[in-house]
């Protein structure tokens, strides 16, 4: 009788491991899912902020040839 209540109290706690380690698997993969898509908006904001420095600069340098053919 102790023998099958061991083993039943056994088999309990491996289905009760394996369920937690599927539901922090899944957490886990949420997880990195949100941060890569936070990470590639961020990208994305850098590559138009730096691309708008760069307009932004080459504005300047034709400004300020303009400048200097004017003198």
């Amino acid at each position: 009788d102790s023998v099958a209540a061991w083993y039943l109290e056994q088999k309990l706690m491996e289905i009760l491991v394996t369920a937690m380690s599927d539901f922090q698997a899944r957490m886990m993969s949420q997880a990195m899912r949100k941060l890569s898509a936070s990470i590639n908006k961020q990208k994305q904001l850098l590559s138009s902020l730096t691309n708008c420095v760069k307009k932004l600069v080459l504005c300047l340098v034709i400004q300020k040839q303009h400048l200097v053919d004017v003198l």
